[in-house]
């Protein structure tokens, strides 16, 4: 409600009688102004509490809801304040699979990465005849084909930094960091990089 609404509503919850004056212009009517101002803050602050229980909505709260979280993923920064709040409600609603489907819409709506997951199942006898013969080893192993537009910045691994900094450096290799921190255990991705056509 708005500071003219309180003020509305004080002046009539008045009795009636002289003594008691509804004008606009009386004692009674700023009073009610001014105590109609600190209700109607207290009121637009709850209504942004009810906010700050979602992480998708949160702008107060959203730091803490990072640490819940363990947000930013990866030591991702420089997010702006839209980017840092879909990121904190995507993880926020995030139900685990098993589906490499799951994973594919996942980073894309969450970090906004084109990626592919490839499967190799072994070969028996209920595939047909021309199906590849993939060894046991490839059952729990998939291929991560990542899309990276021209502008995205990244580099290679090179003689000038450190022996445990990824073979990919920059934005490509948060995806890498993400699949790797929430793909089942069993599981071993092998990723490949391609320009993403503009």
């Amino acid at each position: 409600m708005s500071e003219k609404d309180y003020q509305d509503a004080g002046l009539k919850l008045l009795p009636n009688g002289l003594a008691w004056s509804k004008k606009l212009t009386g004692t009674f009517s700023k009073l009610f102004a001014g105590i109609g101002s600190t209700f109607a803050q207290i009121d637009a602050e709850a209504n942004q509490a009810i906010n700050e229980t979602n992480p998708a909505w949160a702008n107060v709260m959203l730091p803490e809801w990072e640490e819940l979280l363990a947000l930013p993923e990866c030591g991702q920064t420089g997010q702006t304040l839209a980017e840092r709040q879909k990121a904190a409600g995507y993880k926020w609603h995030l139900k685990g699979s098993l589906n490499y489907k799951f994973y594919e819409d996942w980073i894309k709506g969450a970090f906004g990465y084109d990626i592919e997951i490839v499967t190799r199942h072994p070969h028996h006898c209920m595939r047909p005849c021309n199906y590849p013969l993939y060894s046991d080893e490839y059952k729990s192993r998939a291929e991560v084909y990542i899309r990276i537009s021209s502008d995205s910045p990244y580099r290679y691994f090179n003689v000038q930094d450190r022996v445990n900094d990824p073979l990919v450096i920059g934005q490509p290799s948060i995806v890498e960091c993400i699949l790797n921190k929430y793909k089942p255990a069993h599981m071993e991705f092998i990723y490949h990089y391609e320009k993403k056509e503009s």
